[in-house]
């Protein structure tokens, strides 16, 4: 059996043809007829048919004498080639969403950043002193200014984020992803992530204490804190204003558990799961206008698991 599965703009997905069989393939308008195949003069069944999007070759010796046969052969070819459309339709959705989804939020990181700069500097001064350049943005952040100050660590908390997108578009859509498992201090890992969320936390008058630990435990430092910026990013967003942030370290059976302990938002009993599922939001945010696209958990178990 020989045949071809083309696209209807002729590019090739599956085929096992010999060159000879090209003028037959040019040739075939029917679904099912009988021909002497031009190279070795056997008489053969060929047919050609059009499903969705694909244009689908069948020639066939064995059942020169069943018409049925044939076409449930080359039903068969049209039923795969359902599923490989419906596959690849899957497949150009996924890469588009995540696509969509690293450019949506590169985009709004780098908007929240520029905000900040002119914050700082705005863009009349930095055209009027142009010349002077170096020497007005060093004045400003010599200055002493608290609202510079915050502004900076604004920015470095962006920066980070936009870190993360690009460490999850690597660890989890290239097809061979690198993982460097090297033994690192938790606590350091934890209070350097820690470093981009002050601002965030301190506008939301949080007290944070992070509990001393000095366990070294063997992760891809990528991954680990790519996932935790999401979490912390989750926490500050939850976390009620005025009220403390407990971070804990425990040891345990199946290794080193890292808790947060704070009043939030509610997540209900049957929620525990979903809020991992993507595109998952919780009921209370909803309900405070407070939700986000739910990718965030979703993201972080699938770095972590």
């Amino acid at each position: 059996m020989r045949y071809q599965i083309t696209t209807i703009n002729g590019a090739n997905i599956s085929n096992n043809v010999h060159d000879y069989c090209l003028d037959c393939i040019l040739i075939c308008k029917e679904r099912c007829k009988k021909i002497k195949c031009t190279h070795d003069r056997k008489e053969r069944r060929i047919g050609k048919i059009v499903s969705g999007n694909f244009i689908i070759f069948l020639c066939d010796e064995k059942h020169i004498k069943s018409t049925k046969l044939f076409k449930k052969e080359i039903g068969l070819l049209k039923d795969f080639s359902i599923n490989l459309e419906s596959l690849q339709r899957s497949v150009f959705e996924d890469v588009n969403n995540q696509t969509y989804r690293l450019l949506h939020n590169l985009v709004t990181y780098n908007a929240h950043i520029l905000q900040d700069i002119y914050s700082i500097i705005s863009q009349d001064d930095l055209q009027k002193k142009r010349k002077e350049i170096v020497k007005t943005v060093n004045a400003l952040l010599t200055s002493g200014s608290r609202n510079n100050a915050l502004h900076i660590l604004s920015i470095l908390k962006n920066a980070n984020l936009m870190k993360s997108e690009f460490s999850i578009f690597t660890k989890l859509y290239e097809p061979n992803p690198t993982m460097s498992i090297i033994n690192h201090k938790i606590h350091k890992v934890v209070l350097l992530v820690f470093n981009s969320f002050w601002y965030d936390l301190m506008q939301n008058k949080n007290y944070i204490k992070i509990q001393s630990c000095n366990e070294a435990i063997p992760i891809d430092y990528e991954s680990v804190t790519a996932a935790l910026v999401h979490v912390i990013d989750n926490t500050t967003k939850y976390i009620m204003p005025n009220t403390d942030l407990n971070v804990n370290f425990k040891n345990s059976d199946s290794g080193l558990i890292l808790s947060f302990d704070m009043i939030s938002l509610q997540i209900k009993q049957c929620e525990i799961n979903k809020v991992f599922e993507e595109g998952y939001s919780g009921e209370v945010p909803v309900e405070h206008d407070l939700s986000g696209r739910g990718v965030g958990l979703y993201m972080v178990k699938r770095l972590l698991v």
